[in-house]
């Protein structure tokens, strides 16, 4: 039984080694062509929604979002979302 035990611990420990080789491996290789582009797109657009989401709740502190706002919300996330599918395909 206490072969097993040391075996199993054995097995984990190179489990976790192997895994740590191969994060540190991965961390340190350059992104290839296009990932870090995709990457600062993705942290651009969550830095946005986050920013619009704050503002938006705090002026529903204030008062009640008027259905105006959230048409004007939803009509320029909209044209947002057709200018930057047509820079994608282009």
């Amino acid at each position: 039984m206490r072969g097993l035990r040391a075996d199993l611990a054995a097995t984990a420990e190179a489990a976790r080694s192997t895994a740590r080789a191969a994060d540190f491996r991965k961390a340190s290789r350059q992104p290839s062509e296009g990932i870090r582009e995709l990457k600062e797109a993705e942290m651009l657009l969550q830095a946005f929604r986050d920013d619009l989401r704050v503002e938006l709740r705090l002026q529903a502190t204030r008062q009640p979002l008027s259905a105006v706002t959230l048409e004007t919300v939803r009509t320029v996330l909209d044209q947002a979302r057709i200018s930057i599918r047509n820079s994608l395909s282009g």
